[in-house]
């Protein structure tokens, strides 16, 4: 308290030093009238009279506006410090605040960079794996094919091999009866054929049936 005191004091005194120094209104306005005063050749006691008149009100006014605007002074010099500290942590904090926003943004970055990395890496791993499903199903369409193919040879040997059977023992029955001095049937002989025929037709082009099936004797 002592210490506003003081300050307050000094701000009031200084204040009006400065509110009736040089070139002030004041200082301005008594010369004025001083200068008119000797112009006009007004006595001393008048003069004396007019200012014990004026000043004292006029005194008053800057003196109170003095002590007012000294108390703000005062009270601004005496809290300067705090409130400058104040700001400077306001200040501090700011720039903490500005720092973390700074570090959230380059970690939201980073977060979006990381993520648009494992997207393409997942755009690749996802390429990947349809090329080796599409080569997946290639083979299993080749080996489909194969197997259709394998199987298509098979039922065709099961067949030839009953074909070939059944041609042998036409054979050997036309032979045999032919050496016993039989005549073979016609119809036996053109079955036998047909056998044959039906065994090699997709294989052999442009290859016709008999068209006489008869045997005569020597």
């Amino acid at each position: 308290m002592a210490d506003f005191k003081e300050k307050h004091k000094e701000c009031t005194i200084e204040l009006l030093g400065l509110s009736v120094g040089e070139n002030t209104p004041y200082k301005i306005m008594v010369d004025f009238f001083d200068q008119k005063f000797d112009e006009y050749k007004i006595p001393e006691e008048k003069r004396i009279q007019f200012f014990a008149n004026m000043l004292p009100s006029m005194i008053m006014s800057f003196t109170t506006s003095a002590m007012q605007l000294a108390l703000d002074l005062a009270y601004k010099h005496l809290t300067f410090e705090t409130e400058l500290q104040g700001l400077q942590k306001q200040n501090q904090a700011l720039d903490e605040n500005i720092k973390g926003i700074q570090e959230q943004t380059r970690n939201t970055r980073l977060k979006n960079d990381e993520l648009e990395e494992q997207k393409e890496l997942r755009r690749q791993g996802l390429e990947k794996q349809n090329l080796l499903l599409d080569a997946q199903i290639q083979k299993l369409k080749d080996e489909t094919a194969l197997a259709k193919s394998q199987q298509k040879a098979i039922d065709r040997q099961v067949v030839d091999n009953r074909l070939i059977k059944v041609s042998s023992i036409l054979k050997d029955s036309v032979s045999e009866n032919h050496a016993g001095g039989m005549v073979v049937p016609a119809e036996m002989i053109k079955y036998f054929l047909d056998v044959l025929h039906y065994t090699i037709k997709d294989d052999v082009q442009n290859i016709n049936k008999p068209s006489n099936y008869t045997m005569t004797k020597k």
